[in-house]
């Protein structure tokens, strides 16, 4: 969470000294001066380093025609004493006039400005006047601005957020640039380099994508510094995409450009992108190919990747331009010897062969992970599984510093349940100790540290013998991991780790058994398999060679990731939630024992337990249960209320398996004690095709059932209502929900107590502790917890965007809308679009990301209702007595000129702020002010492109004028109140350590934002956090309708202070 406040005050003094010698130089005649006296003042000027009299002498020179006089050239002044009146003008008078005055006088005798001045004073449409005025003046020739300058600009322009602006200023020096111009000396390629040299390649792509936008020229001049930057950078993913691009452009890269990237590619172990790469080199007809052809090998060998190496030397064999030897070969079959007799089916068809464990030296055999090589212990052939050995780990009787340990994200290897992780010699600020975060086991796991600390080989690691277990983690969050796991023991603020796979004797830890016992996962198939799996069983699948393809045709197989927003458990029909077997019992392995509690909701259909072996990525069914049903699986749940399109109307919207072809649906309401009556309610619902991508469309889709809405119309304001949710089935029969009540909502403008809870990003969790996609809303239940706590005390929520984070699973809809239902059934709960809700490419959002995970907003528009004229583009306002609320779409372009911007102007100068003095601006992303890391990064601290267009409106129409007070805000100040209120339950982003003078309070943790309107002139603010609902961060303001009038429409000057 963080306040900011945007208002800042500048001091500036003058200098009294200086301008005693202007008045001197003012009033004497030029033609009195001596060549001694002018060197000396000029000296001592010089030395004294004011600009001022520089300045004030460079006009009365050419007032009196002193520096044109032959006699008196030596006086003409030059670029340093220019450029130092411009400092003066831009840095001390922040007069850009003055400054326009100087450049004239330049240009006149001959000496170029330095743009970067306007850039210092602000003036961005200057520094474009005055790059393309010395274009014109030039002829179009190069105008060889130092990359200082370059740098200065492009900084100039990206904290003014404004980069359609310095694309434009690109297109236009591009039509002034004579063709005799260098392409590296042009004004394009120096303002792509000054972004890369500045750390901003992605600004720099993202002017590139607007010079196409415009109809810029871009060639490879613009490309290559980002191509460049991206390989320097290792984000070989971003530079392959790049080269797509460029060659579907017409320009063609050559063989050196290529074989850096490669290299790049390949150094970053990204092989994909390397091979990708060999491929666009032989689409391109390139000659040369034996240089990045003997990269690729030589890095597959080094990072013992022999299943890689046979795929790609089949592919390329034929290729004339390449001489496959038979050393490649051999190199080959030596990696791959000694491990599942594997040399018959690599000379047979190597690249079939996919085998992970890879290296045979001196009789012991070996796994290689990014972290190191470490000895296979045993293997055990009936489960799969092996025991490795890391040398630097530690044990009973040697304990020492280790390094990390890793699963290469393309092994076929998981970490068993049989593991357990412990941290040694932990700093108290580890992040493992993170009460909010529970990532050790304080119950069992305080008897294991015990254990350790006990051995005589802690000296090792700088502990005496039984030391206080504080600095000793039994690491919880390893349970069950998968291949792709890292164990960063820097990062963990830890000096060592060891694995126990096994107790011999619990009482003794020199007994225990020290590895990491690993689960070949079977992940790499053949072709005949792989075809099974994907059929779903209906190509005939017996006689296959390994034993999970008769789980395949048995409805579950599982299914390989499209795209990154498919997540473990790899199986084609994704489950509700899951549980490891050793959850409850650490022994489970051994003993085969175990009990498991997992929470049930009504989902509409009837429920099975599975029982999986071989980890998540391939499991293997073992048992199914029999099914458990709900007495009427159909029945209407979850109500959700929300405010309607009038202040005195109310809608309720809930879930239930009901058709309108099998029953009519409606609410049962009235005022509390009173007879109720009937309203009917609309049934929407969508289908898969409905989807925009995976996994919504394909693994993550779960029928949403029915989605009902009925509006209680003409309601008195602040009465008790009570209400029912109902379903008439066809034979006359009813369907009926529990009772629950409401409050209507005061009229707008009306006098009395009015309390409002905002957060962003809650998403669900599971209490009973089970484990579900998208598992990172660890702050979830506690938010949830706290409103229920107090929601007597709370009269309307707004959940502004993430609303729960299932990213395609759809069933986790229904477990969200389960949890809040306590909340949403007694108070209004209002949404607002976020990017895990709309996202997705091609479909029109704003962001062309996959965050929805395919849902593309379907989800979020038909499970819950807003007064939006049109769901699809979902930003509105509501009235809530003295407050107004305008809700925007951060997924939608809101920029000046769009529909979304209207809105907002409209809603803000609508407002009648007599009536409605609290006028609060809501949206999902940052568009005011953050001192987040990702947006200092940026060097926007917000959404780039937010206070472009809308500063300008919220100073315009502002909530609230404000000054640097932190507690307590009284009367008309000036500026605006911003909060990011974003930790309402999802994994936090952590801060910039850069300290913003607009930055009044940061928290880094779980918590929300409570409004409360005591009247028309006094309102507190309070910041609680989720874990104890206390308050940590709060002020109050208090000002009078005349205050309102004196800080109101244009009052304020347009400025920002994020730069």
């Amino acid at each position: 969470m963080e306040r900011v406040d945007s208002e800042k005050k500048d001091l500036w003094i003058s200098r009294e000294g200086e301008t005693v010698i202007v008045a001197v130089l003012k009033s004497l005649d030029p033609k009195l001066l001596s060549f001694e006296t002018v060197t000396t003042l000029l000296s001592s000027m010089n030395f004294a380093n004011t600009a001022a009299p520089d300045f004030a002498l460079i006009k009365c020179m050419f007032k009196n025609k002193i520096a044109i006089d032959e006699k008196l050239n030596y006086m003409k002044p030059d670029l340093a004493a220019c450029n130092a009146a411009l400092e003066y003008c831009c840095y001390e008078l922040k007069s850009v006039s003055d400054a326009e005055k100087v450049v004239e006088t330049m240009s006149v005798l001959g000496v170029r400005p330095d743009e970067s001045r306007y850039v210092k004073s602000g003036k961005i449409d200057l520094v474009s006047a005055t790059v393309l005025l010395s274009l014109r003046e030039g002829n179009g020739k190069d105008l060889d601005f130092s990359r200082e300058t370059y740098c200065e600009v492009v900084k100039g322009y990206l904290q003014n957020g404004v980069i359609k602006s310095l694309t434009s200023l690109i297109i236009e020096a591009q039509k002034l640039e004579s063709s005799m111009v260098e392409v590296d000396k042009s004004i394009g390629r120096g303002i792509i380099s000054a972004c890369i040299n500045l750390g901003f390649s992605d600004k720099a792509h993202s002017i590139l994508d607007e010079m196409n936008a415009q109809g810029g020229s871009v060639g490879l001049g613009v490309y290559v510094p980002i191509l460049k930057a991206y390989c320097k950078e290792h984000r070989t993913a971003e530079a392959t995409q790049l080269i797509m691009d460029i060659n579907s452009s017409g320009h063609q890269l050559d063989a050196v450009m290529y074989d850096a990237l490669i290299e790049s590619s390949m150094s970053s172990q990204d092989f994909q992108s390397a091979f990708t790469l060999f491929r666009d080199m032989r689409d391109a007809r390139i000659p040369d190919l034996k240089g990045s052809y003997l990269t690729i090998m030589t890095g597959l060998m080094e990072n013992q990747r022999p299943e890689l190496m046979a795929a790609f030397v089949d592919e390329v064999v034929e290729d004339p331009r390449i001489e496959v030897k038979t050393l490649d070969w051999n190199s080959i079959i030596h990696a791959f010897w000694g491990f599942f007799d594997a040399v018959l089916q690599v000379v047979e068809k190597s690249q079939e062969m996919k085998i992970f464990v890879d290296k045979w030296s001196a009789g012991a055999l070996q796994l290689s992970t990014g972290a190191g090589i470490y000895t296979v212990s045993s293997i055990d052939y009936p489960t799969s599984t092996i025991v490795v050995a890391d040398p630097l780990m530690s044990t009973c009787s040697s304990m020492q510093n280790s390094g990390s340990f890793s699963l290469d994200r393309a092994s076929p290897f998981t970490l068993t349940g049989a593991n357990i992780f412990v941290l040694l010699g932990c700093s108290t600020t580890s992040p493992v100790f993170d009460p909010s975060e529970d990532l050790c086991d304080t119950g069992s796991g305080s008897r294991v540290c015990s254990g350790l600390y006990s051995c005589k080989g802690v000296n090792g690691i700088g502990l005496p013998q039984n030391a206080p277990t504080s600095t000793c983690c039994v690491y919880d969050s390893l349970m069950g991991v998968g291949s792709g796991y890292s164990l960063d023991l820097p990062k963990l603020q830890c000096s060592s780790y060891t694995s126990i796979y096994e107790f011999g004797d619990e009482g003794d830890p020199m007994k225990w058994k020290f590895g990491i016992s690993l689960q070949y996962n079977d992940s790499y198939y053949t072709p005949a398999c792989k075809d099974c799996e994907t059929s779903g069983g209906r190509i005939a699948c017996q006689n296959l060679p390994f034993e999970y393809a008769y789980v395949h045709c048995n409805n579950a197989s599982t299914c390989l990731a499209e795209n990154p927003r498919i997540t473990p458990p790899l199986l084609c029909s994704a489950p509700i939630k899951y549980q490891y077997a050793n959850y409850s019992n650490p022994d489970y392995k051994d003993t085969r024992k175990g009990s498991l509690k997992l929470q049930l909701i009504n989902q509409r259909s009837d429920f099975s337990f599975a029982l999986f072996s071989s980890g998540l990525l391939n499991p293997k069914l073992v048992a199914v249960s029999n099914t458990v049903s709900f007495t009427n699986p159909k029945a209407p749940v979850y109500p959700r209320l929300a405010q309607g399109k009038e202040w005195n109307e109310m809608t309720v919207t809930w879930t239930s398996g009901y058709g309108i072809d099998e029953a009519e649906p409606f609410v049962q309401w009235g005022p509390k004690g009173e007879h109720p009556k009937h309203s009917s309610a609309v049934t929407l619902t969508f289908e898969r095709n409905n989807m925009c991508g995976a996994p919504a469309r394909t693994v993550g889709w779960r029928d949403p059932g029915y989605i009902h809405t009925s509006f209680l119309k003409e309601l008195w304001p602040n009465r008790v209502y009570t209400y029912i949710l109902g379903h008439r089935l066809f034979n006359s029969t009813h369907i009926w929900s529990q009772e629950y009540q409401f409050r209507a909502s005061p009229f707008p403008g009306q006098h009395s107590l009015q309390r409002v809870v905002i957060f962003g990003d809650m998403g669900k969790d599971e209490a009973d502790g089970s484990n579900e996609y998208s598992n990172f809303q660890r702050g979830s239940l506690n938010t949830t917890n706290q409103l229920v706590k107090d929601l007597k005390n709370i009269d309307i929520v707004f959940h502004i965007g993430d609303i729960c984070y299932a990213n395609g699973y759809l069933s986790q809809w229904d477990q969200f809308t389960a949890q809040i239902e306590r909340i949403a059934s007694a108070v209004p709960y209002m949404l607002a679009s976020g990017n895990h809700e709309r996202d997705w490419p091609g479909t029109g959002s704003f962001y062309e990301n996959m965050d929805s995970g395919g849902e593309c907003g379907v989800l979020a528009e038909t499970m819950f209702f807003v007064p939006a004229e049109n769901r699809a583009k979902f930003w509105y306002s509501t009235d809530y007595g003295m407050f107004r609320f305008c809700i925007a779409d951060t997924e939608h372009d809101w920029r000046e000129g769009t529909e979304q911007y209207k809105f907002i102007e409209h809603c803000l100068a609508s407002v009648d702020r007599r009536k409605q003095p609290w006028l609060i601006f809501l949206a999902h992303r940052v568009l005011g002010y953050s001192s987040g890391i990702s947006y200092a990064i940026e060097g926007s601290f917000a959404e780039p492109m937010g206070r472009e267009s809308l500063q300008k409106l919220w100073q315009k129409y502002k909530n609230k004028c404000t000054d640097y007070e932190k507690r307590y805000y009284k009367g008309t100040q000036k500026g605006t109140i911003h909060v990011v209120a974003g930790g309402g339950g999802a994994s936090l982003s952590t801060f910039t350590t850069l300290k913003t003078n607009w930055s009044l309070y940061r928290d880094y943790d779980y918590g929300f934002v409570k409004l409360t309107a005591f009247d028309h002139s006094n309102l507190l603010f309070e910041y609680k956090k989720s874990s104890d609902g206390k308050v940590y961060d709060s002020f109050r303001i208090s000002r009078d309708y005349r205050d309102i009038l004196a800080c109101t429409v244009d009052s304020c000057p347009s400025t920002t202070l994020a730069s």
